[in-house]
């Protein structure tokens, strides 16, 4: 018995290792499927849903928020002193 088998009793051997090599390919390409699944380009909220309370409650008292504005030039700019400005309703 050699050194390495004396301390190590479960170590696999060379004739063994043919006969994981079936099975740690099948993981390994599970996990690449399972990680690259999970990299979607999907939305996690929808545009029309709430993402918190406040955000329901200001659409149900003062209705829908303004979110950008057309500047100067036609392109979109966030439109800062619509939201954060006073409601007056």
């Amino acid at each position: 018995m050699d050194l390495s088998m004396k301390f190590l009793p479960n170590f696999p051997q060379a004739n063994n290792m043919k006969s994981l090599r079936r099975p740690l390919q099948l993981t390994v390409v599970l996990v690449v499927f399972v990680s690259l699944g999970g990299c979607n380009r999907g939305a996690l909220f929808s545009k029309n849903s709430q993402r918190n309370q406040f955000e329901a409650y200001n659409t149900m008292r003062h209705g829908t928020q303004i979110t950008q504005q057309p500047d100067l030039f036609g392109l979109p700019e966030p439109a800062l002193r619509e939201r954060l400005g006073k409601k007056n309703k």
